[in-house]
């Protein structure tokens, strides 16, 4: 944590060294530190936290949010025994203390948060931005290498009859890959189904003409190849 190394050596040099020292000990650098919450304790049902160098990354999924995993950031520094996190540019801030035995407390207040990534032919998930607000306790977790939380995964296959935005990001790929001539609308008609069927012949899946999850995968993976995008 090179800013809290840096506020240490500082105090070292005006004889607070070993105060400083031994509240920064309590905020391992890469330490993955998480929580599972039951639906009556609040929206938030895992967070993963991590601290890296004076950088602490949060994120977390929702209650009834499926496919969706949310992550901000917030810069850190050591005040009186506390990580005091900020993010500068909307206000956002969260402050972390360490219990006696190893765990962090997080008060959060307005820390918005972004969310990640997303199938393109998943159900479509909930808000772009929530905020974190309330008093958490995580954790230490040793076995969580990656220090992430995984979303409930929802998919509904699309197929003929289908009106959907996620129909007309499934057209995109499919004329990207030179195989719908039709400009992509929202319904899935039957030009969309040979479409999906000549594309499951070509890489040997199942030719139903239904975008089920394996041809969503495939489809995803094909249309994205070589495009730069």
């Amino acid at each position: 944590m090179t800013r809290i190394f840096s506020m240490m050596l500082a105090m070292v040099l005006l004889g607070l060294g070993p105060e400083i020292a031994r509240a920064a000990d309590k905020f391992e650098s890469g330490q993955c530190m998480t929580l599972h919450n039951d639906r009556k304790d609040g929206p938030v049902k895992d967070m993963a936290v991590q601290l890296q160098d004076d950088i602490i990354r949060i994120s977390f999924t929702e209650w009834d949010v499926p496919n969706t995993e949310f992550e901000t950031s917030a810069k850190c520094y050591l005040v009186k025994g506390k990580l005091e996190c900020q993010i500068d540019c909307d206000g956002g801030h969260v402050t972390v203390s360490s219990t006696p035995d190893g765990a962090w407390d997080l008060d959060s207040t307005l820390l918005y948060s972004m969310t990640g990534s997303e199938s393109l032919f998943t159900v479509q998930p909930g808000p772009d931005i929530a905020s974190l607000v309330g008093k958490f306790r995580v954790s230490r977790d040793e076995g969580n290498k990656q220090c992430k939380v995984l979303p409930d995964h929802v998919f509904a296959a699309l197929q003929p009859g289908d009106i959907s935005p996620r129909v007309k990001r499934a057209e995109r790929l499919l004329s990207r890959l030179g195989l719908l001539l039709e400009f992509p609308d929202t319904v899935y008609d039957e030009a969309t189904a040979e479409a999906v069927r000549r594309f499951q012949r070509q890489y040997g899946l199942t030719q139903t003409g239904i975008i089920d999850e394996p041809t969503s995968a495939a489809l995803v993976s094909a249309g994205f190849v070589g495009t730069g995008c």
